[in-house]
């Protein structure tokens, strides 16, 4: 019992680290594994030709059908892992009944696909490497629904797609140090010398499709530098083993001002600023907000497809909302807070059985696509970290982790501690249905972080417009 506690300890550690420091976590949300400054070595190449690599394509937003769960023409519900032929091949998934008993499990082929069969309303996958355990449960599927999420990519020995070779001797003088990134969950610093290229690993996790974008930022030093200039290059196929790129014209930030109005009284504002390009983050940049000046992000010009911001609204309450606005381009930004969603309150984890918790929460989410619940636990693995996330549909109250079979003891909460404690969030806005939610939602989150509404924020939304998100998650003690 005392090793137990001694991990529930760190788990919280862990809890008030991710809360008090938003702004480095949300450089990392979208990967699973670390992003810091990492030679990887040991990588296996993808051979692409062989199609063993799945992208992740923002879903285009559709107009809502209705309740699909009636219309017996539509087709089975299926599930897709995303990721490296090795991880996405034999993740065991477990479909449930109405009751969250088990109906019967299946394991994806080799491209990371499964049919959900008749009577399955509750699917879940089991995803894991070397440092994590992570339960991904849908709930209320119906038939036509589309299920995905990434699998895990090993930490050690991992699936390299390639490397960019970029050239950097047209970069203005003055320094030599650079971040590149092929999208924000690939980004490695880097001091290159004159005559030197630097490297970027393209990794699974990075890839949002059929090609990619490359930028890279000149700043004055590697701790607090001033941003100097920026290239980039778009349009780029997937690279091969090693694969040169020289950038365009390196050209000098932009200035871009937040403004956000209707401040609730004795809040204070957190924002996350990125841009989009080819459906993927870039450049991502997490500040506070004065309320009177607002705030100011360097921008790319020419880059960006689109921008999005999202103003998290603290109060010192456990329950606060988020506006994220997804916008052209950086002109003229403002986000208006006048509108926030109503208050939400996720409970502890409940219920007899540690191995199905129960959670409940209070709050209207009937406007909303639908939410997430994440369950950080502890687990038999000394070293490792557990999650169960959840999604739930809008309007509900509660939810109860279906059952698993027995082979699926190894990712289960151990039964001598205690559930910690459950965040969620619920999110509305244009082109965000629950559907698309359901097909999106993972595709390209990190589905171990403990703070969900950290994960949202960092993700492109699928349409330029409003949303707003309804968070709860525990203070820290």
């Amino acid at each position: 019992m005392r090793q137990v506690q001694a991990r529930a300890s760190g788990i919280l550690s862990t809890m008030r680290r991710s809360i008090l420091s938003l702004a480095p976590l949300t450089l990392c949300v979208l990967a699973a594994f670390a992003c810091d400054d990492v030679t990887v070595a040991n990588l296996d190449p993808l051979d692409l030709d062989a199609g063993n690599l799945d992208a992740f394509v923002p879903p285009v937003p559709a107009v809502d059908a209705g309740d699909a769960g009636e219309d017996a023409s539509l087709p089975a519900a299926t599930v897709t892992i995303l990721g490296s032929a090795a991880s996405r091949t034999g993740v065991e998934i477990v479909f449930g009944g109405a009751d969250g008993a088990v109906v019967s499990t299946a394991k994806t082929d080799a491209s990371g696909r499964v049919t959900v069969p008749a009577g399955a309303v509750t699917v879940t996958a089991l995803l894991k490497n070397e440092q994590t355990y992570s339960l991904v449960t849908w709930t209320g599927v119906k038939l036509g629904d589309t299920l995905t999420t990434r699998a895990l990519e090993p930490v050690e020995n991992g699936t390299l797609v390639g490397t960019y070779d970029v050239a950097l001797d047209n970069a203005p003088g003055g320094s030599r140090f650079f971040v590149m990134e092929a999208s924000s969950v690939c980004r490695t610093q880097q001091s290159v010398e004159p005559g030197l290229t630097g490297q970027v690993d393209v990794r699974p996790p990075c890839v949002f499709g059929t090609t990619s974008a490359l930028l890279a930022s000149q700043y004055t030093n590697a701790t607090s530098g001033e941003m100097l200039a920026y290239a980039f290059k778009k349009g780029l196929a997937l690279p091969a083993a090693s694969t040169g790129v020289t950038l365009d014209t390196w050209v000098n930030p932009v200035k871009a001002t937040l403004t956000a109005t209707n401040v609730p009284v004795d809040a204070y504002l957190d924002a996350t600023f990125m841009e989009i390009a080819g459906g993927a983050p870039f450049h991502r940049q997490s500040k506070s907000v004065d309320v009177e000046t607002g705030a100011r992000f360097d921008t790319v010009p020419g880059f960006a497809d689109a921008v999005q911001v999202g103003v998290e609204v603290n109060g010192g309450q456990n329950s606060h909302g988020t506006v994220i606005v997804r916008a052209a381009n950086a002109a003229g930004l403002t986000v208006d807070l006048g509108s926030l969603l109503p208050q939400l309150v996720v409970n502890e984890p409940s219920g007899a059985d540690r191995t199905r918790p129960t959670v409940t929460w209070t709050g209207d989410t009937s406007q909303t696509a639908g939410g997430v619940i994440r369950i950080p636990f502890v687990g038999a693995e000394a070293n490792a970290n557990y999650t169960w996330t959840i999604l739930v549909p809008p309007g509900s109250s509660t939810v109860t982790a279906p059952a698993l079979p027995a082979d699926a003891a190894a990712f289960l909460p151990v039964t001598d501690a205690p559930v910690l404690y459950a965040s969620g969030s619920f999110v509305a806005g244009p082109g965000l249905t629950p559907d698309i939610l359901r097909a999106a939602a993972f595709a390209s989150l990190e589905v171990t972080s403990d703070n969900v509404e950290a994960t949202i924020i960092a993700t492109p939304m699928p349409a330029n417009g409003v949303y707003r998100l309804m968070t709860s998650r525990p203070l820290p003690p």
